[in-house]
């Protein structure tokens, strides 16, 4: 186990840098967890590994965060397929696909905000159709 407040490193991802989802997995009870965590929150266990995602899941719903004299903002919530759920963003450009949907994992914005785009990618409907 961890000291009270001390987090452990989540391993090699620099060398993976923005281009890398990073997980913990419960070697206990297998549960996964996004973000550094000392203790499963499922079954307490101690031994939690970092893992990959592989990035590919589906929209579970929207948060909507209010904004001041704007629409509001719709932050979509993501159950990636190892199982945990992550808050993100959609890649620019990218109309929102609706709760369901299959998105993939693109990269992580300098303050480390996962930015998803929809999968597979919207056709183009302007060329190649007959």
């Amino acid at each position: 186990m961890y000291p009270l407040g001390v987090l452990p490193e989540p391993g090699d991802a620099d060398a993976f840098g923005p281009f890398a989802l990073r997980f913990q997995r419960c070697a206990w009870c297998a549960s996964t967890v996004f973000g550094g965590r000392s203790l499963c929150p499922n079954c307490a266990g101690e031994e939690l590994t970092w893992e990959c995602s592989q990035g590919m899941g589906r929209v579970h719903d929207y948060l909507r965060r209010p904004r001041k004299g704007k629409l509001p903002l719709l932050v979509p919530v993501i159950v990636l397929d190892e199982g945990f759920r992550v808050t993100g963003r959609l890649a620019v450009g990218a109309s929102p696909p609706w709760p369901g949907a299959r998105v993939r994992f693109e990269y992580c914005t300098d303050g480390a905000v996962p930015v998803f785009s929809p999968y597979p990618a919207p056709a183009d409907d302007g060329a190649g159709h007959a």
